[in-house]
């Protein structure tokens, strides 16, 4: 009897824990869980990579490897914290979409240009008559 009981749980565990893999919207835990553990937890990874990359250095400076230990260190803590939209745990680290120039364009309002002003035409002017 406890060996079926358990393998209709486990069977029923993982019925239930699947889902639709190319379908993934944000759901309220998602959120929840993002804001009140992941994001205070790549705060504390910032602060924690950051002290490792200080502590790195005269390592990962003679090998020429500064660059890929700040990016695993600090920069993907940063992304993940500050780029990442809230409860998506699918970005991908690496691409800093919220820094490139061409979504913020397309975030920021667009505002119509002014049309572009006229050439200067000097005005005709009046014939010089003389008076001799």
């Amino acid at each position: 009897m406890k060996k079926k009981l358990t393998a209709f749980l486990v069977v029923l565990i993982m019925v239930l824990s699947t889902g639709p893999v190319s379908a993934y919207e944000t759901s309220d835990i998602d959120i929840i869980a993002d804001v009140f553990f992941a994001r205070p937890g790549g705060i504390a990874a910032i602060a924690a990579g950051s002290a490792v990359f200080v502590l790195a250095l005269p390592f990962s400076l003679p090998t020429r490897s500064a660059g890929v230990v700040g990016q695993r260190l600090v920069l993907d803590p940063v992304e993940f914290t500050f780029c990442r939209p809230v409860g998506d745990f699918h970005y991908r680290l690496g691409s800093w979409d919220c820094w490139y120039e061409e979504e913020q364009a397309e975030i920021a309002p667009i505002e119509e240009e002014a049309p572009p002003p006229e050439p200067y035409v000097e005005p005709e002017r009046p014939p010089i008559h003389d008076r001799n």
